[in-house]
């Protein structure tokens, strides 16, 4: 060949440091596929982040806005199994509407207790020590406990047949407007008792009472009939013969002018004191 001298790196022991051939075209081509996939990733990442409108307040996932303060849903959610959260509250002005096409349990636990409210088909079952009713200024309506049920209401309207195994407590029990106010204890009986006093009135009908056995009317001052006409029907009339018995307890009733009654011996007539009829 020339004139000119090689040098052999064998010869004088240097050998340079590097990745030469198929080597180094197999680096650069695994370098380029992992920095395709970074590229990738990052604009996947990117995408992401655009469809599901993440920002800096959360994340919106079409009508689901996740943040640091809940779930927000703008339109209709399907939960497929349990849902638990510990508030669930509509939009002002919006209706909070819960559908299923089968029953519906709501549950809570305290401690050791579990209190459970089900919707099921043409049923309420409500489970806990105590179930009350509030308006929207915080006022209790309605509320059950083991002591009994409380109408915060000033007027109840009931169309059709209640019973009730205890007391009621009420200022005011009415009838309907077509129709008669029926009350009857079909094994027991019925006290009405008031601390200032009880009235029973009916402006355009009757008040009847019916008893299988005795009526009893009985007062520590006094009774008063306020009526124009007062019938007594039905009253056996006593028909003595020749040796009928006299009975020293038994009295004829009079009445005094102002409509006061009282009883006189069964023989003469209603005479009395002065102080008898006023």
């Amino acid at each position: 060949m020339g004139k000119g001298r090689s040098s052999d790196f064998t010869e004088s022991g240097y050998q340079p440091a590097g990745i030469y051939g198929w080597r180094k075209q197999c680096l650069y081509a695994i370098i380029l596929f992992i920095l395709v996939v970074v590229i990738m990733n990052l604009a996947l990442t990117v995408w992401i982040l655009r469809v599901l409108n993440f920002n800096i307040e959360g994340l919106n996932m079409g009508t689901i806005r996740i943040s640091s303060e809940g779930i927000n849903i703008a339109g209709r959610t399907d939960v497929v199994k349990t849902l638990y959260a510990s508030n669930i509250a509509s939009k002002k002005n919006k209706v909070l509407k819960i559908e299923s096409e089968r029953d519906i349990f709501l549950k809570s636990r305290y401690s050791d207790k579990i209190n459970s409210f089900h919707i099921g088909k043409n049923k309420i079952d409500a489970s806990c020590d105590t179930f009350e009713i509030r308006d929207p200024k915080g006022k209790s309506r309605f509320k059950v406990t083991e002591k009994g049920v409380t109408y915060g209401s000033d007027e109840v309207t009931y169309s059709g047949k209640a019973v009730f195994n205890g007391s009621i407590e009420t200022p005011n029990i009415r009838g309907p407007h077509k129709g008669s106010l029926r009350l009857e204890s079909a094994s027991s009986s019925i006290i009405l008792s008031g601390r200032d006093g009880v009235l029973i009135e009916a402006p355009e009908g009757n008040v009847e009472m019916k008893s299988a056995h005795d009526i009893i009317f009985a007062s520590n001052k006094k009774i008063s009939f306020n009526s124009t006409k007062i019938y007594m029907n039905n009253i056996d009339i006593s028909a003595p013969n020749g040796s009928g018995k006299q009975y020293n307890d038994v009295y004829q009733l009079c009445v005094c002018q102002n409509g006061r009654l009282f009883l006189a011996p069964s023989v003469g007539r209603c005479v009395t004191e002065k102080e008898t009829c006023t």
